[in-house]
């Protein structure tokens, strides 16, 4: 078993490893997750049409993105993100412009 985290050595028996398992602080519960489209209102459409409740966002600070969200009952959701123009080279925080190429949804 590997953990993967920048910087840290996560095999077993590793000082790391030994700390995510001693720690309780852990991730018990999934909050959201973020699928990267290339055209949001087709694909509020679709999962609309999937029979999902789709709510509408609004774009990010970095005026690079906007999003919808699918939420759940126990309080997770799905965000679903597209660039307002997928023709800038500008990339957010998080990288995500590198994942269009590979397909996005």
């Amino acid at each position: 078993m590997r953990l993967s985290f920048p910087g840290t050595s996560a095999l077993p028996g590793s000082p790391f490893f030994s700390e995510v398992l001693r720690r309780r602080d852990v991730l018990t519960r999934l909050d959201h997750l973020v699928v990267l489209v290339r055209d949001l209102g087709s694909t509020v459409r679709d999962y609309e049409g999937l029979g999902f409740t789709v709510t509408p966002g609004g774009e990010h600070v970095d005026g690079l993105t906007r999003n919808a969200l699918i939420p759940f009952e126990d309080g997770s959701y799905l965000e679903l993100v597209a660039y307002l123009d997928s023709h800038d080279p500008r990339d957010n925080v998080w990288g995500w412009r590198a994942f269009l190429p590979s397909g996005g949804a």
